[in-house]
């Protein structure tokens, strides 16, 4: 620091050694100060530090060269406080000001940054200024001294690397909005919903509120078709200059950004007048849209961007969002095309089971007549073509009821019931051809009562399958067993076989749909590997599970079914069909209307073998007028018929006659839930499906006789 001593300023003498000879002058202590004096004023001038002095009240301020430098004044230039305050940008002032006043009032440090300015030039240094006051036995402030440094340079990287952090900041940001939006394209369901979300979110994302946005979907057929398009008459005006634009867009499947300059560049452009000029201010920014093959599959653009131009960031992140929305806009069409391929596939299965049923339906019933007049030695080989024909009937149903499964339209119908009533059941189904097959069937079960809260024809359906399926894999004189146990709140159910067993490689894929493991017994059916996938859904949509296991090939095997127990009583309802005997119930006049003459004729014979009268009508003008003479109490009424479909026909007749005098069985090919909610909305009373067996005859037969004896 400089010294601050006058010339005027005595300086003492030092004192003669006593003793001596002579007079010597000890100069050792001043060489030691000057050259502490002149290293510190090379490290002052190194530093760039300047000094300044003030006596309080503030008049005059004296400042080095330095300082003066700091604050673009002249060495010989003379200082005052308003020359100090008018070289300060203005910004600046009142927080210099209100520093000083508070380091002199306070007895606080001084110490700030600020700008000052050329005044001719307007050239900007950052200085900063450190110092205090010094004060007066009493208090009273009496100098304000202190440095100025430059540090411009600091400043000038601390705003890069504050303009650098604030980018990375954007850009990050940008990042997630871009993440955001992409998660939310590729979660839209539709077309139209895809081309929703991206009109909206890209214009949100480029912060183009209010610009015009057009998303074009080309065709493979070079066609195109505009998914939205925001326009004003000048900017149809303008389109003659995109179309260029676009072309290189689309040929190219590159993205493009074009300004007024690139627009009055082009042949006609200078023909614009101020005001469209004016309104393409903003420019105009196009990115393709790419297929997964690498066509050009359309573009998105944006123009008259009314917040600033487009720029290359804005490009960018259009870039990325057109390929994001490519992406979705691929998938949904590829969705919509699964979709319509699962629904043709549904309805082709649908008409398939229709067209099957149909003719077995006849079969069936031809069956059933046949072990009435059949003799003795036919009575084998009918058999044989029941059960062939029930085989063929349970593969329709499994294929269908998978179907709905994968679909997630089938509907269970749960209600108390008992497991032993579950498994008499399936054995009705199970027990001939287990008899056929020559094997021997154990079924072992608790005293306790085993409450279920199920669909009772599906959880038969179930355990038909298993049984099925054990005996398919069993051969002659083997033991098929069902044994079931309580464990906790579970129902543990175990089909058990000493078939061929399950190899270890198959024991996961067992459940798989269409795998199969054949069977070296010719007499099983081959069927269609779909009864276990059936059976694993059918349990799991009850909340329990099902698994095999098996010591090896050779071993047989068994599958164990978990199901949970209700803990409500069981109602122990029988939901089978009661057989009746073909004269225990009193003759009736039964109408049967269908188009199939062999399935219409069989059916009446069956019933005629029974004891009753029949009529027969194959359309719906038909049998209508047949109900006005012949006088029917039960209806057999196919609903596929060539003129009235059998809803027009019921709905005709419910008019007419109410249903304790009149009982109406649909009888069709169609057995899903909505044909059966139609049904019974069209007035029917019951709604079965072909082929029918005669024991299910019967059961209707009984249940019409009931209805009239009610």
């Amino acid at each position: 620091m400089t010294d601050r001593r006058t010339h005027d300023d005595p300086v003492v003498a030092p004192r003669e050694p006593e003793g001596a000879g002579g007079a010597f002058l000890d100069v050792s202590e001043r060489s030691h100060a000057e050259y502490r004096d002149e290293r510190l004023d090379y490290a002052v001038q190194v530093s760039g530090i300047g000094f300044w002095y003030c006596d309080l009240p503030f008049d005059e301020l004296t400042w080095d060269h330095r300082v003066k430098e700091h604050f673009w004044l002249p060495p010989d230039a003379r200082v005052t406080l308003e020359t100090f305050y008018d070289r300060i940008h203005p910004d600046d002032r009142e927080p210099t000001r209100h520093a000083i006043e508070t380091s002199i009032r306070e007895r606080a440090a001084y110490d700030i940054d600020y700008r000052t300015v050329h005044p001719s030039t307007g050239e900007v240094k950052w200085v900063r200024a450190l110092g205090g006051a010094d004060y007066a036995p009493d208090g009273t402030p009496k100098r304000f001294d202190g440095v100025t440094v430059d540090v411009t340079a600091r400043k000038l990287e601390q705003q890069v690397l504050a303009e650098t952090l604030e980018r990375e900041r954007d850009q990050a940001r940008l990042l997630q909005q871009v993440a955001r939006v992409a998660l939310t394209i590729h979660a839209a369901s539709s077309l139209d919903e895809v081309l929703r979300v991206v009109t909206r979110e890209i214009r949100t994302i480029l912060g183009a509120r209010r610009a015009r946005t057009r998303l074009v979907l080309a065709r493979e057929d070079g066609t195109t078709s505009e998914a939205t398009f925001e326009a004003t008459p000048w900017l149809r005006h303008l389109d003659r200059f995109h179309d260029g634009f676009r072309a290189h867009v689309r040929s190219n499947n590159r993205p493009l950004r074009v300004g007024l300059a690139e627009v009055l560049a082009e042949p006609g452009g200078q023909s614009l007048d101020a005001v469209e000029q004016l309104e393409f201010a903003g420019g105009w920014v196009c990115a393709p849209l790419i297929a997964r093959n690498g066509r050009n599959a359309g573009w998105v653009e944006l123009s008259g961007k009314h917040e600033g131009d487009f720029s290359e960031t804005d490009q960018v992140v259009l870039e990325q969002l057109a390929h994001v929305a490519s992406v979705a806009i691929e998938n949904v069409r590829l969705y919509d095309e699964l979709r319509a391929q699962d629904r043709r596939k549904d309805e082709f299965l649908a008409t398939l089971a229709h067209e099957l049923r149909n003719p077995l339906a006849p079969v069936r019933t031809g069956l059933s007549i046949l072990r009435h007049t059949a003799g003795a030695q036919a009575h084998a080989m009918v058999d044989m073509m029941a059960r062939q024909v029930g085989h063929m009937v349970r593969m329709v149903d499994d294929l269908l009821d998978v179907s709905r499964i994968t679909r997630g339209t089938v509907e269970l119908r749960p209600e108390h019931v008992d497991f032993r009533v579950v498994l008499e059941s399936a054995l009705e189904t199970s027990r001939p051809l287990i008899e056929a097959s020559g094997q021997e069937l154990a079924v072992c079960l608790p005293k306790d009562p085993l409450p279920l809260w199920g669909d009772p024809t599906r959880l038969s359906q179930v355990l038909g399958n298993l049984l099925h399926n054990a005996v398919k894999y069993t051969p002659r004189s083997g033991q098929v067993a069902v044994v079931a146990t309580r464990e906790d709140t579970s129902l543990i159910v175990e089909v058990r076989d000493t078939g061929t067993g399950i190899p270890p490689d198959m024991l996961r894929t067992v459940f798989d749909m269409f795998t199969q493991i054949g069977s070296p017994f010719e007499r099983a059916p081959s069927g269609l590997g779909i009864g276990l996938t059936l059976a694993r859904r059918l349990v799991e949509l009850h909340g329990g599970s099902i698994e095999a296991s098996s010591a090896g090939t050779g071993q047989g095997s068994t599958f164990t079914v978990r199901l949970p127990l209700s803990p409500g009583a069981a109602a122990g309802r029988d939901t089978r069909v009661n057989s009746v005997s073909e004269h225990a119930t009193q003759p009736l006049r039964v109408l049967v209307v269908d188009d199939n003459t062999d399935a219409a004729e069989s059916l009446a014979l069956l019933l005629e073998l029974s004891g009753h009268a029949t009529k027969v009508a194959h359309d719906g003008v038909e049998a209508l007028a047949l109900v006005d003479t012949f006088l029917p109490q039960l209806v057999f009424l196919d609903i596929g018929l060539p003129d009235l479909t059998g809803y027009e026909v019921a709905q005709r007749l419910r008019t007419r006659y109410p249903s304790e005098v009149l009982m109406l069985v649909a009888v069709t090919g169609w057995g899903s839930a909505e044909d059966r909610r139609r049904a019974h909305a069209a007035g029917f009373d019951r709604h079965v499906t072909k082929p029918m067996d005669a024991a299910e005859v019967r059961g209707i037969v009984q249940q019409a006789a009931e209805l009239r004896r009610a």
